[in-house]
């Protein structure tokens, strides 16, 4: 029987397209960011599921994809990456408005979709839960800003901008799968919507009992209205329902003093719980919600105010995400996170060992901005003795005690400077990654702030309507005085920037004789300072015209702190003389 050959044919492989250092450098920012989020989800117990990923399909009429999906429980986290420049995100977020409408419109209609079309994702989606009892998020994740305008047009889309993802990056890395209790709260979810939770929820509010130890009111001294009692708590009971004002977190920058969770710290003290196996005797400091009740032997409540010594009683806490605050102790809590070195033992001390929680329970009534002044005091009480607190912590407290206090003041400028179109924007240092942008502490301490103070020399200059506004302490009055000083500050620096090479214009360490250092800046605020204290601030074309060498200026002979010697003689060479022409007052 002859036998047969089959022939082979070796086809070449086709060549790659070589890519340009741009296009690498491209793919390596899109990498990395869509890294970030997926290390954030995958620390924080979701499951990403690949068949849905970048893969197309039409759902009531309307054709798109999601770069990723991860799903939790009974939550699906659909997801969109993009690192389109900030003036294109909002032609990117049109061209995806017809499907997140769709989506949202019907979460459960698009549940029963995704397991027709994608059969694989049945495999991860647990089948107790109902199509009607998924709760669908869509998560827009943009590298670069997005315009308020623009968010506002998909308003049930959850923005995970990148400072956010950075941020939840790190508590992911530090906290494992505890941190998505946070995930969870930032995306909007209850503990009622979430899990078991989800199949049982009555309408009514659960609630978690611990024995506790009630002070009286008159012992307290914390003011009319306040409870503080003391109890044992399992550190799960208080991971479940923490949350912390960590700076460069997810809620608004003035609400958010205390320091981003250390990995280090955290790995430190979990390496404790397991050499040495017992419980922290110091005590956790915390606040808690109004609706906590407190109640005696026979079930009745407790009236703090009508007690006249120490009580025992029994305390409910709301079994919800975020109402636990943890003033004083967030490492200790955190070190029984769930995951991580040596779950297995942790897992037994997490649900068996007893944390002491002293626990202030804020009055009714009580609005946000009091609670977090409330928080804010409290925590720099605490730590003032413990640690020599850095100074960009101190100057957010203060930020929050007194907005109307010189650092206030000047915080709330730096910002503005940062966050308009100005030549200062995205200059300086909001979050910790941002490591190529100037730190705002010593602009604020040594240039602004003398500078902008009620008792500087710019305040004078203002208008009198805003003088008085700003004097009466009114928020129309802040907010117009320190839009005075940016729109003074803005001119100046524009016309340095005009004077000199565009190369030079940036922040980036890498780039040789760059302007944007600590020393420039506050040596351009110091020559405004000294401006100022004589006569009125100049126009635009007034500083173009007497900063036209500018950029001859040497600037050799002064070092990195000698600002102010910087600034009076960029004063003397360039301003003085063009002052004259300024109207005096």
């Amino acid at each position: 029987m002859a036998s047969t050959a089959r022939k082979i044919t070796t086809r070449k492989p086709k060549k790659r397209k070589k890519l340009s250092e741009e296009e690498r450098r491209r793919n390596r920012i899109e990498s990395s960011h869509k890294r970030t989020v997926r290390t954030t989800f995958a620390n924080a117990g979701f499951v990403r599921i690949a068949c849905v990923c970048d893969k197309e399909f039409t759902f009531n009429h309307v054709t798109s994809d999601f770069d990723d999906c991860f799903v939790h429980e009974n939550i699906v986290i659909l997801t969109e990456y993009t690192t389109s420049a900030e003036s294109k995100v909002g032609d990117h977020i049109k061209g995806k408005q017809g499907v997140y409408n769709e989506v949202l419109k019907d979460p459960a209609a698009f549940v029963k979709f995704l397991k027709l079309t994608f059969p694989e994702i049945s495999k991860n989606l647990h089948g107790r839960f109902k199509d009607h009892h998924m709760k669908v998020k869509i998560l827009y994740c943009s590298l670069n800003s997005v315009k308020q305008q623009h968010k506002s047009l998909v308003p049930d889309v959850t923005f995970f901008d990148y400072h956010i993802a950075k941020y939840f990056e790190t508590v992911s890395k530090a906290t494992r799968s505890s941190s998505r209790f946070e995930v969870l709260a930032f995306l909007g979810l209850q503990n009622s919507d979430v899990g078991n939770a989800a199949l049982s929820f009555s309408g009514n509010k659960q609630s978690q009992s611990f024995h506790c130890s009630i002070l009286p009111e008159t012992h307290s001294n914390f003011g009319q209205g306040f409870k503080v009692v003391s109890f044992y708590a399992s550190p799960s009971a208080i991971l479940e329902r923490a949350h912390v004002l960590r700076r460069y977190g997810w809620r608004k920058g003035e609400s958010a003093y205390q320091r981003l969770i250390s990995v280090k710290k955290i790995q430190d003290i979990r390496r404790y719980l397991l050499g040495e196996k017992r419980v922290f005797v110091n005590n956790i400091i915390a606040t808690l919600p109004a609706e906590t009740k407190l109640l005696d032997g026979e079930g009745d409540t407790v009236k703090p105010e009508l007690i006249q010594e120490t009580k025992p009683g029994t305390i409910q806490l709301p079994q919800e995400f975020n109402t636990v605050g943890l003033i004083d102790g967030q490492h200790r809590v955190y070190s029984y996170h769930e995951g991580g070195l040596k779950e297995e033992m942790i897992r037994e001390m997490r649900e068996q060992q007893n944390l002491l929680v002293t626990g202030i329970i804020f009055p009714k009534g009580m609005s946000e901005t009091d609670k977090l002044k409330f928080e804010a005091k409290l925590f720099l009480e605490i730590n003032s003795n413990q640690m020599s607190a850095k100074s960009e912590i101190k100057q957010e407290i203060t930020s929050i005690l007194d907005p109307f206090s010189p650092d206030s003041v000047s915080r709330i400028v730096i910002g503005k400077l940062n966050d308009s179109s100005g030549p200062l924007q995205d200059a300086f240092q909001q979050f910790d990654f941002q490591k190529d942008r100037m730190k705002t502490s010593s602009v604020v301490s040594f240039a602004l702030k003398p500078l902008v103070a009620p008792s500087g020399p710019l305040f004078p200059r203002a208008s009198g309507e805003i003088q008085e506004k700003f004097k009466a302490k009114s928020d129309d009055g802040l907010r117009d005085y320190t839009d005075f000083c940016c729109s003074e500050i803005n001119k100046i620096f524009s016309a340095v920037k005009k004077n000199l090479a565009d190369e030079k214009w940036t922040s980036d360490r890498k780039v040789e004789d760059r302007f944007l250092t600590t020393r420039n800046v506050n040596s351009i605020i110091a020559a405004l300072r000294n401006l100022v204290r004589d006569t009125e601030p100049l126009s635009f074309d007034q500083y173009d015209n007497a900063l036209s060498t500018f950029g001859s200026f040497d600037s050799s002979s002064f070092g990195s702190s000698r600002y102010n010697a910087m600034g009076e003689s960029i004063y003397l060479k360039f301003l003085r003389p063009v002052a004259n022409l300024a109207p005096r007052r």
